[in-house]
């Protein structure tokens, strides 16, 4: 078995490129594939993590509420 960790917290570090890569050549390597010398990490244009916080959630919220 391979087994890859991390101590990454929330979805605000997956700004940091480096971060990105160790997910991605983790994948890579886990699967047993050849781990690419420069994989495309960048990351899709919609993508906006919200920062997290305490007492900041919305009540009520339905996945409906999401959708673009």
């Amino acid at each position: 078995n391979r087994i890859m960790t991390t101590t990454m917290g929330a979805a605000t570090d997956l700004t940091n490129e480096g971060l990105r890569r160790l997910v991605v050549n983790g994948v890579y390597w886990g699967l047993g594939m050849d781990v690419q010398e420069k994989a495309d990490v960048s990351i899709p244009a919609d993508f906006v993590p919200s920062k997290y916080g305490f007492n900041v959630f919305k009540k009520g919220l339905k996945s409906a509420d999401f959708a673009k």
